[in-house]
């Protein structure tokens, strides 16, 4: 038997990291574009769209936010290859990818043998690194050897699922 659960990631303070982003990159990109001598009208529309979408971007309560974010940040790297900044370009690109990291996907996998943990790379604990494992009240909690405890909030569960899951988990723990 196998158990999936997706870890719900709750960043309060994601949101206004996001604002900060979005609102400093849309000072540097009109602080280039003052300083510029030769204003093109393409330059110009780049700035009214990456200022309007910024905007849009950070009112907007989504659960695409993510892709919104990602194509503001691709937005922004061209916008700043156009204004020949490319040191501010690769810095864009290093918070770029770790904005994916902290935002992709974390799940749990727990079989017979192993509990894996998935987010960008997989790793597994044994049955053996644990005392106790159990399901209540929509948080799995592993409690490690090494007394060590985690929390983690998941998804919808129900009273069936809790009990199934803990005498599977109480089942492997003595094997």
């Amino acid at each position: 038997m196998m158990y999936v659960f997706t870890i719900q990631q709750a960043f309060p303070r994601l949101e206004k990291f996001n604002f900060f982003l979005i609102i400093m990159n849309a000072a540097i990109v009109g602080s280039f574009w003052l300083e510029t001598k030769n204003h093109t009208t393409f330059s110009e529309y780049i700035l009214i769209f990456c200022l309007l979408f910024s905007l849009i971007i950070s009112v907007r309560k989504s659960y695409k936010k993510i892709q919104y974010m990602l194509l503001y940040f691709l937005i922004q790297m061209f916008t700043y290859y156009i204004f020949e900044q490319l040191i501010l370009m690769l810095i864009l690109l290093v918070i770029t990818v770790l904005y994916v990291y902290i935002n992709s996907p974390f799940y749990i996998s727990i079989n017979d043998q192993n509990i894996y943990f998935k987010k960008l790379f997989s790793w597994g604990k044994n049955w053996t690194d644990f005392n106790n494992v159990m399901l209540k009240d929509n948080r799995l909690v592993l409690d490690y050897k090494d007394n060590k405890l985690q929390h983690f909030e998941i998804g919808q569960s129900n009273v069936k699922l809790d009990l199934e899951f803990n005498l599977f988990c109480q089942r492997c723990l003595t094997q």
